[in-house]
Parts: C-alpha cells; sequence; structure tokens
C-alpha cells in the first residue's frame, strides 16, 4: 500500500471519530434539554405577562427560582416575538411559568408579578317586610311581602359591580335573571318553609351562593281578652277597662287595634284605636253587655264581652239647724246622711240669702266641714240654703228661713 492511500484512510477514520464524537455529544444535549422541558420549561402552570411593563432589558436569562442559569440566550427580548430561548423552551415568548425568574444579563433582576387570582365574590342577604307587627322577620304569612337584599353581599376584585339572582323555593328553577339590583320583592302562594337561594356573579365569571329558610304560615284571628276595674256603679262611676290581655300568633301585640260597642246594640260606639285602656260613664241605670272587637293587620277580628250593672244610689239627705249664740249664728248640717245613712264624703256648701231659683251665688265653696258660722251685716228676714253633694256627686237641698239680727256667717269650723 502506498504512502498516499494510508494517509488518506487516517484522515477518513479521523474524520468518521469528530463525526461519532459530535452525534455523540448531540445525543447528550439533546437528552438534556429534553429532561430539562419535560421538569419546567414546557409547564402549563404559569401566567400571561406584559412585556411592555414587565421586561425593559434586551438580554434575558432565564432559570429556575434558587437554581442556576439553564438557558441563555442573548437574542431573547421578550418584546418580540419568536426570539431566543423562550420560544424553543417556553413555546411563546410572553408566556414564562410562575417559578421562573428572569434575568437581565447586563443588569439586574427583573422579577415576575405574582399572579392575580380572581376569588368568588362573598353572598350574603338579609329580609325585611314593609307589613308592620310581624313577630319575625323571617316569618310571615300568605299576604306578607318579603323584601330580599343581597347588598351584602362582597367581592374583592368586583366591588359595586356584582349580579344577582334568585330561586324563592330552592326548587333548581331560577326565578329571576342575573341583575346589578340588588333588592327584590317576593310573595308566597303556600304555606311552608322555604330555604331561599342567592347567587351573586363576578365580573370575571365567578358564582356563589347563599341560601335561608323563610317561613309562611297562614294568617290567624287574634284572640280577645276584656277586664275591667270594676263591675257595677252609678251614672258617675267612670268604669275601666283593660284589652291589652288580647293576643295574635303572628303579631306583636302593639299592632293590633280595638273598638267598642258599650251597649252590644250591634252599632259601633268607637273608631278602632291602638289603645288598650278605656274608659266610658253609663247614664242610665240597668245592666249593660260591652262588647270589644280586636282586629290584626291583615283584617282578621275576635270579640270578647263583658258585662256591668249601673244603679242610682240615693240621694244624700240635706238637714241643718241654726243655733243663735251670743252674737253669731251657728249652722250645723252634721244631721245630713249619705249613702248608707252615712256622713263619709259628704260635702257642704251654704248660701246665707238665697234670692230664688235664678240665684246661683253661694257665700262658700264645698267643703267637708258640716259647720258654718258668723254675723248678719243687715237685718231682716232671710233664706238659708244648704246644699250637700255625695262621693256620686249627687246633690241634696234644705232650705231654712230666720229673721236676722245684724249677724251675718262668715267663718266655718
Amino acid at each position: 500500500m502506498f504512502p498516499s492511500e494510508i494517509s488518506q484512510k487516517l484522515r477518513f477514520i479521523r474524520s468518521m471519530f469528530r463525526i461519532c464524537n459530535i452525534m455523540a455529544v448531540s445525543v447528550v444535549i439533546l437528552v438534556a434539554f429534553f429532561v430539562i422541558t419535560q421538569k419546567g420549561f414546557a409547564q402549563d402552570n404559569g401566567i400571561q405577562i406584559d412585556p411592555n411593563n414587565v421586561f425593559q432589558v434586551p438580554t434575558v436569562v432565564a432559570r429556575p427560582t434558587g437554581a442556576a442559569i439553564l438557558l441563555h440566550d442573548p437574542n431573547f427580548d421578550p418584546r418580540i416575538p419568536g426570539t431566543g430561548v423562550a420560544r424553543a423552551g417556553f413555546g411563546d415568548t410572553n408566556y414564562i411559568p410562575p417559578q421562573y425568574d428572569a434575568f437581565a444579563a447586563n443588569g439586574p433582576i427583573v422579577k415576575l408579578p405574582e399572579p392575580k387570582v380572581d376569588t368568588a365574590p362573598s353572598a350574603d342577604f338579609i329580609v325585611t317586610t314593609p307589613q308592620r307587627g310581624l313577630g319575625d322577620f323571617w316569618s310571615g304569612t300568605l299576604k306578607t311581602i318579603f323584601i330580599f337584599d343581597g347588598s351584602a353581599s362582597r367581592d374583592a376584585e368586583s366591588s359595586g359591580n356584582l349580579e344577582y339572582r334568585w330561586d324563592f323555593e330552592s326548587d333548581g328553577k331560577i326565578d329571576s335573571y342575573f341583575s346589578r339590583i340588588s333588592r327584590i320583592s317576593h310573595a308566597f302562594q303556600k304555606s311552608g318553609e322555604y330555604l331561599v337561594k342567592l347567587e351573586v356573579l363576578d365580573k370575571g365569571g365567578n358564582v356563589s351562593s347563599m341560601s335561608k329558610k323563610v317561613l309562611v304560615v297562614e294568617n290567624t284571628p287574634p284572640q280577645a281578652f276584656l277586664t275591667v276595674d270594676v263591675n257595677q256603679g252609678t251614672p258617675s262611676t267612670l268604669f275601666s277597662f283593660d284589652t291589652s290581655f288580647s293576643r295574635d300568633s303572628q303579631y306583636v301585640r302593639n299592632a293590633l287595634v280595638y273598638r267598642f260597642d258599650w251597649n252590644s246594640d250591634g252599632k259601633w260606639d268607637t273608631n278602632f284605636s291602638s289603645l288598650t285602656r278605656w274608659t266610658h260613664r253609663f247614664s242610665d241605670e240597668g245592666n249593660y253587655s260591652v262588647t270589644m272587637e280586636v282586629r290584626d293587620p291583615e283584617g282578621a277580628s275576635a270579640q270578647a264581652q263583658i258585662g256591668v250593672r249601673i244603679f242610682t244610689s240615693p240621694r244624700p239627705v240635706a238637714m241643718f239647724n241654726i243655733i243663735r249664740g251670743s252674737g253669731a249664728y251657728v249652722f250645723d248640717a252634721s244631721a245630713s246622711t249619705g249613702e248608707r245613712g252615712g256622713t263619709q264624703g259628704l260635702q257642704y256648701r251654704w248660701d246665707f240669702d238665697y234670692m230664688g231659683k235664678n240665684d246661683i251665688v253661694f257665700d262658700s265653696v264645698y267643703g267637708y266641714s258640716p259647720r258654718f258660722s258668723g254675723t248678719y251685716q243687715t237685718p231682716g228676714d232671710k233664706v238659708v240654703r244648704l246644699q250637700v253633694k255625695d262621693a256620686e256627686g249627687q246633690v241634696a237641698e234644705s232650705f231654712a228661713k230666720i229673721t236676722a239680727v245684724t249677724v251675718k256667717p262668715v267663718k266655718a269650723f
């Protein structure tokens, strides 16, 4: 074999050896790159970034947080699609997994922004009713208009931009469309317990819900109770009637109203009122049946009756004596009597110069002393009038004639 042939074969062997080395190194690089991409660079758990705001440098090195630099391409610019490592490693120049930092090869570290998580809203609502006096806000009757208000719902990202919809029976059938109106009214057609559901939608498409129970019952008439302080008296007696023990199963007591028929003749003598204490006098003697009606805010009513007896007590008896002392007259009405012959509660007044039926002037006011004394300043015939009034206001009179001798009564004792 000639030397030239041997030299050619040696060059061929060296070339083949270089090719094999290059292929081996390429295989190692490809395996390493495959492993790297499988462990992080090809993950789809990153965030979309805005290259105009985040990266202000033309050269970037990407690496897992806290690890050594894995890839470096001075041509990578996140502001220019299709350049450098980002496209090969991540598949999108505007996309980098959140566990990677971005380094400027010729400057300080540039941090990626934290991913913004759009949280779901917090749904809540309250219930009110325009009806006065219901015993519970979360309960009502078939005539109750419930007002549901979802404005208590909150959201961190969509404050003031929430939308609401309702399911009043929780039967899976939505009773309203999503709307920014947070208040809605509803009346239930049947009694029962309802689970009212509110759904709240934020601008990110997140939905949350809240359900609360509402009880609906049939309205029943109130129960009427009537009492009176005394059950008999005279025409001057002021009777006091009390309705405060009346009650209702759906409405509180101060929501009830009352009216009276004082003689139960079917004609109401008063209008409805929320007063619970009523007073009345009966002008004629006899037995009376008093009817009271109580009514709730929905118009359901009930009645109660109570009897009173009116009698006429004997009028007092007015009697007096006139005693002439040394220069003075003493007028003594101690013999006057009232009910059952006693003097308790009697009052007396005097007119010592009575002029006839048109005389309405008295020389004293009513007092509890039965005696009066004094002197006359002019002599002559006089008519003395005594009036006696008992505790019931009944009045009796008595008269006497005297011939006065300059003695005028001026003092009672």
